[in-house]
């Protein structure tokens, strides 16, 4: 390893300080960064960032040799001090990468060598897959290792690298366009829409939901300023959200996270589940509440305290996160047991292709009314969607997910107000706009 340089300023020292400043802004903005990706990148805090570019703190040489590194350019142009020009991160011929990840030191960690081999090979699955090859192209990489002619592995090596700390995503694209296209068409959602632009080839099942809830984590949730009441969802993007969202301190002190929806049956015994992420972040962040919703039968609700204290906290929500799911014959999977059967009964009456989805524990129609309220309120306890458009007319709900079976449950969610924030890939960003 190379030992970092040292080096004595030839000027007055705050000035020095200050062109080292806007040179850490010039060089981030010239790579379109913001501050809170260079912190996640370093570590640490983004208004450390902010202060490093306005010289009321100073970086170490050593921040600035990992700078160096990751813009792949000289010391000294960070510097400014021999006002060298340096190496620009990639060539004029070459396309820069939409998304960006670092590779994190994990030599210290005890691994075998076939486990160190599955870390490479996982490596470049993600390179590829960030690049835009096909399925296709990535089973090839598969063929090189020791899971020649396993397919699964392809999906079990890109998610082990993804979720098992070798990597950290530095940097995800927007799609500008379709962004202000939304609000065109949707303006409830100014300043509130993100929609990350993903490669067309790339895998559903695996990065997008990451790259998702990496977008949300970082540009929304790690925004919030000490709200009262967050309201929460379920799923595994928003699982995600949650454990990659940087926990800062006394960001949350006092915050209350609110479940949204709780199943009567197996579905609720699962790390996705919106009690179990309320825990999650009580967990998290120091000093904040987690609230829990019980099943309640719908019988025993109206005398029943617990539910009784949950209700005052979603007519009272400062913001929310929620998902929901699609419906068609490919992704039936994915829904609630519960769901299925009520999806069969509402096919068999010959009104399956009237519905959007599952939102929130209400299946809406594409008009956005609810169907089956009585079977579905046997299968859940879960927010009045009145609370929801209260929510949306007050503070925010978002609805984090993509995937272009889920543009009609979307879009009912949006005409009806009850989300006036997205966080989506360009698929179901466009089909939004058709």
């Amino acid at each position: 390893m190379m030992e970092e340089p040292s080096f004595e300023p030839k000027m007055d020292v705050k000035q020095f300080w200050l062109q080292v400043g806007r040179n850490l802004r010039k060089k981030r903005e010239e790579h379109g960064l913001t501050q809170l990706d260079i912190a996640v990148f370093l570590e640490c805090d983004d208004s450390l960032i902010s202060k490093w570019e306005r010289a009321t703190s100073f970086p170490g040489l050593g921040d600035i040799w990992k700078l160096s590194n990751f813009y792949q350019c000289s010391f000294d142009e960070l510097l400014g001090e021999n006002g060298a020009h340096g190496q620009p991160p990639f060539s004029q011929n070459q396309d820069v990468p939409h998304i960006q990840f670092s590779r994190i030191d994990t030599s210290n960690h005890l691994k075998t060598p076939s486990d160190a081999q599955d870390v490479e090979y996982g490596i470049d699955i993600l390179k590829a897959s960030i690049a835009g090859n096909t399925v296709e192209e990535l089973y090839k990489i598969i063929e090189k290792s020791r899971y020649e002619g396993n397919r699964d592995a392809l999906f079990a090596l890109l998610r082990a690298v993804v979720i098992s700390g070798e990597i950290a995503f530095t940097h995800v694209p927007f799609a500008t366009r379709l962004q202000e296209q939304l609000i065109e068409r949707f303006p409830q959602l100014k300043g509130s829409v993100h929609v990350v632009d993903l490669p067309e080839n790339m895998i559903e099942e695996t990065l997008p939901p990451e790259l998702l809830a990496w977008a949300a984590a970082h540009f929304v949730l790690s925004k919030l300023n000490k709200p009262s009441r967050v309201g929460l969802g379920y799923g595994y993007t928003l699982h995600r959200m949650c454990l990659i969202a940087p926990p800062k301190v006394q960001q949350f002190n006092g915050t209350r996270w609110i479940p949204l929806i709780t199943y009567s049956g197996e579905e609720e015994v699962t790390i996705n589940s919106a009690n179990y992420l309320a825990a999650l972040m009580k967990y998290r962040h120091h000093k904040s509440i987690a609230a829990y919703l019980p099943y309640v039968s719908p019988e025993t609700r109206p005398s029943h305290k617990q539910l009784e204290d949950i209700r005052r906290d979603w007519e009272l929500l400062d913001v929310a996160f929620v998902g929901g799911y699609g419906w068609d014959k490919t992704t039936n999977f994915r829904v609630a047991t519960s769901y299925r059967r009520i999806y069969r009964k509402l096919e068999n009456a010959g009104q399956i292709a009237t519905v959007a989805g599952e939102f929130l524990g209400h299946i809406l129609d594409k008009g956005g009314a609810t169907l089956s309220e009585d079977e579905t309120d046997l299968a859940t306890t879960r927010i009045p969607l009145e609370d929801v458009q209260r929510c949306a007319r007050n503070g925010k709900v978002y609805f984090v997910g993509g995937g272009v079976q889920k543009t009609p449950v979307v879009r009912a969610a949006l005409e009806m107000r009850y989300i006036n924030g997205l966080i989506t890939e360009c698929g179901l960003a466009r089909e939004l706009l058709k």
